[in-house]
């Protein structure tokens, strides 16, 4: 058989080359980029298709944070009777590239969320569905959002901005592995409806992260894998002393599992229990306790992720 050629890039699969070409990054905060890195990122992102999506979400803006009136240019358009769309474009490319990142993290997060199906997903949670129809049209929902993620996620990781999209919204950026294998497929499959009070604690965690409200961590560590814990033992209300123990070992005892995994899990649902009841903001009971550190906080997030990866690759598994 004859051999046929193939082109090379030059620089590809040399990590040297790549380094000289683009220099390895420490992971920054986005307000840790400079003005010009912000302008090409901008530039590499915007498409003039977005000029609705933009218009959406500078109104969002306008209309939570009115005080602040984030997005003047379209203020004043919709005042006059003029077309609001070039107006929310270019509050759009101001607030990208100038404003601080809290400002500029919540308008990219609800212009994610504007391509999102919301009208199919509120659907879903009415119909029953085989699992794999079910994770279809969830995907279908999220086509287009998953576009903007994918593309903003890129721009993260080229200029070694910290945060990472998801379905779930943000979340902190760590080894590619940890995301790629653990984070990224757990906060799809919790992408499901069902798991929606989980998210709503999963972001609260999350968010404090970034915030740096360590303190807050550990409560919300645990309040996701309780909601976590109620929605797969079918539990409704409930908050009684004892109970997330109870929930953990019923699920734990529900599943066949080596000695070894039984003691390991049990040691993480320890690990979050114990933060929150002496780090947790929510709970202390602790006098003068040493508050989180990020890598405290972040080892936290971490197990919390483990333990919802476990289970929730186990259903399937998990005995009547």
């Amino acid at each position: 058989m004859f051999k046929i050629p193939k082109f090379r890039i030059y620089g590809e699969g040399s990590k040297e080359i790549q380094e000289k070409i683009r220099p390895t990054l420490d992971l920054r905060e986005w307000d840790g980029l400079s003005a010009q890195d912000k302008i090409i990122a901008y530039k590499f992102f915007w498409n003039h298709q977005f000029q609705w999506a933009a218009k959406a979400t500078i109104q969002y803006l306008n209309t939570e944070y009115l005080s602040a009136i984030p997005g003047q240019n379209l203020l004043d358009a919709e005042y006059s009777n003029r077309d609001g769309l070039e107006a929310a474009s270019t509050d759009f490319q101001r607030i990208f590239i100038n404003e601080k990142q809290e400002l500029v993290f919540a308008m990219l997060a609800k212009f994610v969320d504007w391509f999102i199906d919301h009208k199919a997903l509120n659907q879903l949670e009415q119909i029953e569905l085989s699992e794999d129809n079910f994770k279809r049209k969830v995907d279908q929902a999220f086509q287009s959002a998953d576009i903007q993620i994918k593309s903003l996620n890129h721009i993260f990781e080229k200029f070694s901005v910290n945060q990472v999209f998801s379905r779930e919204g943000l979340f902190p950026r760590q080894d590619q592995k940890i995301i790629e294998e653990i984070y990224q497929p757990t906060l799809k499959v919790l992408s499901d409806p069902k798991w929606k009070t989980v998210n709503t604690h999963l972001v609260k965690m999350f968010n404090d992260y970034r915030d740096k409200k360590y303190d807050d961590i550990a409560s919300e560590a645990y309040n996701s894998v309780y909601a976590f814990l109620k929605v797969i033992n079918k539990v409704d209300g409930g908050n009684s002393k004892g109970e997330f123990g109870a929930l953990f070992s019923r699920l734990s005892n529900s599943i066949n599992q080596t000695d070894s995994v039984k003691r390991f899990l049990g040691n993480i649902s320890g690990l979050i229990s114990d933060a929150r009841a002496n780090q947790g903001s929510a709970k202390p009971t602790v006098e003068n306790q040493i508050p989180l550190s990020p890598s405290e906080s972040l080892l936290i997030m971490n197990e919390v992720m483990i333990l919802l990866q476990y289970y929730l690759t186990s259903q399937s598994s998990i005995k009547n």
